[in-house]
């Protein structure tokens, strides 16, 4: 229809990426948990405990239900999670053994989370979605390097994709147009058309591949392979430091 060849890598490229992800709010004493999907924001879990001073001091079972829940929704870890609250619940969230890399605080001082505030603060999440899904990337790679399930440079990417390597590849968007220019002029490195058949044919298992802005891969070779991990891994993610995130800079 087109009368030239078009890649299943450049069609996944150009496809557009919406907004997508969970946005959790701690109270003192409950907890309430979004999925923004497909534009639209729904309430998938919510608990509440009855007052009390453990739970005041050390909310710990309330922490524990969320994460898991959370874990069940969000098995595979593919959407980033946004934590918004009371910030002393969310602060102690955050320094619990329940919190992970692709969780992010995004606080607001405020008494209560209407109807009307929390999407207040869903649109101005959409509105910065390039930044969000930034260190959404960072914060998998991290989790991949301690998993020992992350591979990259285009050599042993290549090698794991031959052995039906199945996950989620990132691509820096130089790297890919690189790889364009390279099957025209074979610049790059000398399997180029045999990394391309390979894409196509992780696309092709039903894997995930994800375009991302220059410089997050830039200590990697500019592509990164998440091989993807056992069920029950999720929970054993390492605590997020704050200020921990992969430099950004230009690659």
């Amino acid at each position: 229809y087109l009368n030239k060849y078009v890649s299943l890598l450049e069609l996944t490229a150009n496809a557009d990426r919406q907004s997508d992800f969970y946005f959790l709010i701690l109270q003192e004493n409950s907890a309430e948990l979004y999925e923004y999907h497909h534009n639209q924001l729904h309430k998938v879990y919510a608990t509440k405990q009855q007052p009390g001073l453990d739970e005041k001091t050390n909310p710990a079972g309330l922490f524990k239900q969320v994460s898991q829940t959370i874990a069940l929704l969000n098995i595979k870890n593919e959407k980033p999670v946004i934590v918004s609250g009371s910030p002393n619940i969310v602060e102690l969230f955050c320094n619990s053994p329940y919190y992970s890399k692709t969780f992010f605080p995004f606080l607001y001082e405020m008494a209560s989370f209407g109807e009307e505030i929390i999407q207040s603060l869903v649109k101005e999440i959409t509105s910065h979605w390039n930044y969000w899904q930034i260190k959404f990337i960072a914060g998998r790679i991290m989790i991949a390097q301690k998993a020992n399930a992350l591979i990259s440079n285009a050599e042993a990417v290549l090698n794991a994709l031959s052995h039906s390597a199945d996950g989620l590849l990132l691509l820096d968007k130089r790297f890919k147009r690189q790889l364009y220019k390279s099957r025209r002029v074979n610049a790059l490195f000398n399997k180029t058309d045999e990394l391309m058949n390979q894409v196509e044919r992780f696309l092709t298992r039903g894997n995930r591949i994800e375009i991302t802005e220059p410089g997050l891969l830039k200590n990697f070779g500019g592509i990164v392979l998440l091989q993807n991990q056992p069920p029950g891994s999720y929970e054993q993610q390492s605590i997020h430091k704050p200020g921990e995130l992969i430099d950004s800079g230009t690659w």
